[in-house]
């Protein structure tokens, strides 16, 4: 989810509000690749280009105002409206973390207390929030 976070950062703000010159973080033959883990990949790595393509997204929008309109070809929305739109989805998927860390089945294998799950769930939703 933190892949898909950082390609949704690029697309929203560097791309169609911007209108920068950067790589598209998937392709239309693969629309859900950045979602998929791949060689290499590590949780320091996807978090740190999380955190560079949200410094990214920030140096974006530096100079813009939230009812400036994007840039991009075709987009018809504003900045404040970009903005927002990722609060909602930086929230959802972390809403999603916390839901898959609390059912995980490790936590049924050894028999943790559930204020155990939750207080890792609830960890993991604060890190997310903070990541942005």
């Amino acid at each position: 989810m933190v892949k898909h976070l950082t390609g949704t950062e690029r697309f929203w703000f560097s791309i169609d509000f911007a209108n920068l010159d950067v790589t598209w973080p998937w392709t239309d033959d693969d629309l859900h690749g950045n979602f998929r883990i791949e060689p290499g990949d590590t949780l320091a790595t996807i978090v740190a280009d999380y955190v560079k393509e949200c410094g990214r997204s920030r140096r974006a929008v530096a100079d813009s105002r939230l009812d400036d309109a994007a840039r991009g070809e075709g987009m018809d929305f504003t900045l404040r409206y970009a903005m927002i739109h990722m609060i909602q989805e930086t929230a959802r998927h972390c809403g999603h973390a916390a839901t898959e860390a609390s059912s995980l089945s490790w936590f049924e294998t050894v028999r943790l207390p559930p204020s155990v799950s939750m207080s890792v769930a609830t960890s993991s939703v604060s890190q997310c929030l903070a990541w942005n």
